[in-house]
């Protein structure tokens, strides 16, 4: 499911996209993750070229929440309440534009949940 992410440039978006720029993914975290992710409504796919193993992202609500790149870890963007209350989110990686984003292992016993958490923001946001 690969999908342009033109719309996805917006205020939200911005920090976090440029961050991704130029970086690359191991497909093998991607299974994982997406083999949660592509049940869930409305969620879409992007990666700028797969064969050569650019990152990823998965978005809703035109909101990237969860992105792959690197050898071992998913980005999660979480809000900044849960991401506080719950220290086996993984590594902090920043905030931006009043979230936070998370690293964890892709293959963490909880990603299933951290990836719902995330998904669910993005839908309310």
């Amino acid at each position: 499911m690969k999908s342009s992410h033109n719309v996805l440039e917006n205020i939200r978006n911005t920090e976090i996209l440029s961050l991704l720029r130029g970086g690359s993914c191991h497909g093998d975290i991607v299974e994982p993750v997406d083999n949660i992710l592509r049940l869930l409504p409305d969620v879409k796919w992007f990666c700028p070229n797969p064969n050569d193993f650019e990152y990823c992202f998965w978005y809703s609500n035109n909101i990237v929440f969860t992105f792959g790149t690197g050898m071992q870890n998913i980005g999660i963007r979480l809000p900044v309440k849960q991401s506080k209350n719950d220290k086996r989110s993984g590594g902090f990686i920043g905030r931006y534009k009043k979230d936070e984003w998370w690293s964890v292992g892709y293959n963490l016993s909880s990603l299933e949940k951290w990836a719902i958490m995330a998904y669910e923001y993005a839908k309310s946001t």
